[in-house]
């Protein structure tokens, strides 16, 4: 599985060189442009994940009081709640 760092280095990578994501002793980039572009990916993946939660408690409140609702309600629930357990 690839990780969401993974992800971003791959990314950064292609566009900037893998040269430019040399860590430092801490673990943090030593270039500022690359530290700068992980921050950035950090925001934006929380926010895109946001987003799909929110689609999952749309969806659940959309079928809580539809006959039979009730079992889809707890799987847009329990899907919403991992989505945001990613990031926290």
């Amino acid at each position: 599985m690839t990780t969401t760092r993974d992800a971003f280095e791959a990314w950064f990578a292609k566009r900037r060189g893998a040269a430019m994501l040399s860590k430092s002793i801490t673990g943090g980039y030593e270039w500022v442009a690359a530290a700068e572009a992980w921050e950035v990916w950090q925001a934006a993946t929380a926010a895109e994940r946001e987003r799909c939660a929110l689609v999952c408690d749309a969806k659940r409140i959309a079928v809580q009081d539809c006959q039979g609702g009730s079992v889809a309600a707890t799987f847009f629930q329990d899907a919403a709640d991992a989505i945001r357990r990613l990031y926290e």
